[in-house]
């Protein structure tokens, strides 16, 4: 260690010198046993040049700064880090750069990477809200519940006719033609759907007629062999009672992942009233009023129960936005209807009301297309169109409370009935 210190210290006068020449004159005057001693290595260092050889032959030695002098292993030792501190980040000069006249490269500045582009608005439209509330700490696992409300403006038309030729070979076929036109009603109508696990749902919907709108007609024709019509009669029907109510089990089996679109299947139930009441005549074939308008001359009363079969198809093209398609099939439909003469209730004519009666079956269809606006994810107003189609034939009997009633083809009985339903649904 003394050693290291002394060696280190007399390598020190050889480089703390005012320029080139006075080097030369300490390097001539030391002894040759020191210069041996200085040009040693240290244990565990290469071995170097002499320092007083890099100073008496400066051509054979690139030339240092005063800085860089000495010998290698104390350029190293000198340039190495204190105890206890960190190496500095700074690259150290390669040997033999960091002559005067020469610059030393620094490193670089650190660059990080480029950041990944990110517009100010993301274009990617968000997923639109459900009318499903969101979880909180107040949830609970009963079944999501929309209730829905609105008004329905209708109208509608009954017809049928039915074969008497058998009573009389005069007559034709059809011999008697009776149709309710134009019955317009405006309806009350109340909504409810429950969603459970998996798909599935139930929902019901009950209609109640608030008023007739405008004035309906009831004509009742009849005819002879050929289809000679000889008689033709008008009456007004300014009352129109309707009734519906329907109830339906069904499951989701397509649904995108965003919402978006999705199909149901359901099969259901539905019953459907409707009555009218007509009044006066008016002769077509004369001209001729035979009842004033205050005379109530007729009673129509039908009644539908029917099977649903359909599928229902939603779409949201946008977050405010919702189309829906429900379309139904009805595979049976049983149908009874009653008419009352009140003119006709003599013994001898159709006897008292009712007093002519039909049974049926048959087949229709039903659609709605609707277009939903949402406020608020849990409340939305609807907008829909929607017509109804039910056909049957079946068996006509008059004089039912008669002695002698008859029985006779019923070739067929429709009622279709079309309108404009508004409303709001809430999700609960």
């Amino acid at each position: 260690m003394v050693k290291a210190f002394i060696r280190i210290a007399a390598a020190g006068l050889l480089t703390m010198h005012p320029g080139p020449a006075a080097a030369q004159q300490l390097a001539a005057a030391a002894p040759a046993w020191l210069q041996s001693w200085l040009s040693e290595p240290l244990p565990g260092h290469p071995a170097a040049q002499p320092a007083v050889a890099a100073v008496a032959k400066p051509a054979a030695t690139p030339v240092r700064s005063a800085n860089h002098s000495g010998p290698d292993w104390l350029t190293d030792w000198l340039s190495g880090p204190l105890p206890g501190r960190r190496p500095s980040s700074r690259a150290r000069p390669p040997r033999g750069a960091g002559a005067i006249g020469q610059t030393v490269p620094w490193p670089k500045a650190y660059t990080p990477p480029p950041r990944p582009f990110r517009p100010a608005f993301d274009p990617t439209p968000a997923p639109p809200p459900s009318l499903k509330p969101k979880p909180g700490r107040h949830a609970t696992l009963l079944p999501d519940l929309e209730l829905s409300a609105g008004v329905v403006w209708t109208s509608g038309v009954t017809t049928w006719n039915h074969d008497g030729t058998s009573a009389s070979s005069a007559l034709g076929n059809p011999s008697s033609e009776l149709t309710y036109e134009d019955v317009d009603a405006a309806v009350l109508e109340f909504g409810a759907k429950m969603k459970f696990g998996r798909g599935w749902f139930a929902r019901g919907t009950a209609g109640f007629g608030l008023a007739e709108i405008g004035t309906g007609n009831f004509r009742d024709d009849d005819f002879l062999a050929g289809q000679v019509l000889f008689s033709s009669t008008d009456s007004p029907i300014p009352e129109t009672d309707l009734f519906y109510i329907s109830a339906d089990v069904g499951r989701t089996f397509v649904r995108t992942a965003d919402d978006r679109l999705s199909l149901s299947l359901f099969a259901g139930f539905q019953y459907w009233h409707e009555e009218y009441s007509a009044y006066g005549l008016y002769n077509r074939l004369t001209n001729t009023r035979t009842q004033s308008d205050d005379t109530l001359v007729l009673t129509n009363s039908v009644e539908w129960s029917s099977v649903r079969l359909g599928a229902l198809a939603s779409y949201r093209p946008s977050a405010r936005l919702q189309w829906t398609a429900d379309v139904a099939f009805i595979p049976y439909s049983a149908m009874h209807n009653e008419d009352s003469h009140w003119l006709r209730t003599g013994a001898s004519q159709l006897g008292p009301a009712p007093n002519v009666i039909m049974d049926g079956d048959g087949f229709g269809f039903q659609g709605q297309l609707g277009l939903a606006y949402f406020l608020t994810p849990r409340l939305a107003m609807n907008l829909d169109f929607r017509y109804w189609s039910l056909m049957s034939d079946g068996e006509i009997t008059t004089g039912v409370s008669t002695s002698s009633p008859s029985t006779f083809p019923l070739n067929d009985l429709d009622t279709t009935r079309y309108g404009v339903q508004m409303g709001v649904t809430y999700a609960l």
